[in-house]
């Protein structure tokens, strides 16, 4: 190598000679090719790339047939069982029915058993001691009571009391009943009876019983006059469910 210097310190050229310059340009073609060039894939990753696609492509078809059969099993399964299930219901249902009227039926002649059994107490010691405190005014059968009232100059408060309040008898012991009238928690001073079967209090108040219905009846006197008072009772119906007779 010759080395030429124009005698500054600033620049400086170098030569190679020509075998030593084509060799750097085979070096640098070399190179420049090199990026141009691509390595064919591996028999490996190739094969792997394969299954991967096999794989999706089976998984697709499996969730299609899944589908498919989901389908098809939704449209037939009714031609093989809603008959039966449509019999069912129907059969469930016209049992409910058939044990709803069945119960029907024998509440209603138990009631009437009972109510016919009640109706033929003629003693006040013979009704069960549940229904002695469920009597309610029958006023359409009460008599004497708007006289009783007028004669007696009674105010409208007592005539609400006499129309409206319930009786409750109580049982003090053998032949001795007390009788008491409430209305709204209010209670009117109690009157004993005595007896048997038929109760009275002195020779004016008689209370008894008839055909199911209780009865308080009470003599008094106006001017000359002596006059009676009869009141009306009954048990409503809806207490005859849970009272067992003798």
């Amino acid at each position: 190598m010759v080395d030429f210097s124009s005698g500054s310190d600033d620049s400086s050229f170098e030569f190679v000679s020509d075998s030593m310059a084509s060799d750097v340009s085979f070096i640098e073609e070399r190179t420049e090719e090199t990026p141009r060039t691509t390595n064919p894939p591996s028999p490996v990753l190739e094969a792997s790339t394969k299954i991967i696609k096999r794989d999706e492509t089976d998984d697709s078809k499996v969730i299609g047939y899944m589908i498919l059969g989901i389908i098809v099993f939704s449209a037939v399964l009714p031609y093989f069982f809603p008959s039966d299930i449509d019999n069912d219901i129907a059969k469930l249902t016209d049992e409910i029915v058939g044990l709803k009227r069945d119960f029907q039926l024998v509440l209603h002649k138990t009631m009437k058993e009972r109510k016919e059994h009640y109706k033929k107490i003629k003693c006040l010691e013979d009704i069960p001691e549940d229904l002695l405190a469920k009597w309610v005014p029958d006023a359409s059968n009460f008599q004497g009571v708007a006289e009783f009232i007028s004669d007696q100059q009674k105010g409208e408060s007592v005539k609400e009391f006499m129309y409206e309040a319930h009786v409750k008898l109580n049982i003090v012991r053998k032949n001795l009943l007390e009788l008491v009238l409430i209305r709204n928690q209010t209670q009117e001073g109690a009157i004993l009876l005595r007896g048997a079967c038929v109760y009275e209090n002195g020779k004016s108040t008689k209370v008894f019983v008839q055909e199911g219905k209780l009865y308080v009846s009470w003599k008094y006197v106006h001017g000359n006059e002596k006059k009676r008072v009869t009141m009306v009772y009954t048990v409503p119906e809806e207490h005859f469910h849970t009272i067992e007779f003798g």
